[in-house]
């Protein structure tokens, strides 16, 4: 759950926010990461394991705010997405 995500997290750079259809994570590393998107209610509503490429597409999210954390070499990030 989002508790699991909320814990020793650091804030991550994702750009355009708010978004329409796509954003970029600004990552550091050139590594694969995991993510997962929350909804407000804290209710999971979109992720992807292992990318190796920094620009998600969120084109199928409602709009709305969103919690985004990001797992990447055993570091925790997490930002606050705006869905236009």
């Amino acid at each position: 759950g989002i508790n699991e995500w909320l814990t020793k997290t650091e804030k991550i750079k994702i750009y355009p926010n708010p978004v329409d259809s796509f954003i970029t994570i600004g990552l550091k590393e050139n590594t694969p990461f995991d993510y997962r998107i929350f909804d407000t209610t804290g209710k999971l509503v979109q992720s992807e394991s292992s990318l190796n490429n920094n620009i998600i597409s969120v084109s199928s999210l409602s709009r709305g705010v969103y919690q985004i954390f990001i797992r990447q070499n055993g570091k925790m990030f997490n930002s606050k997405l705006v869905k236009n």
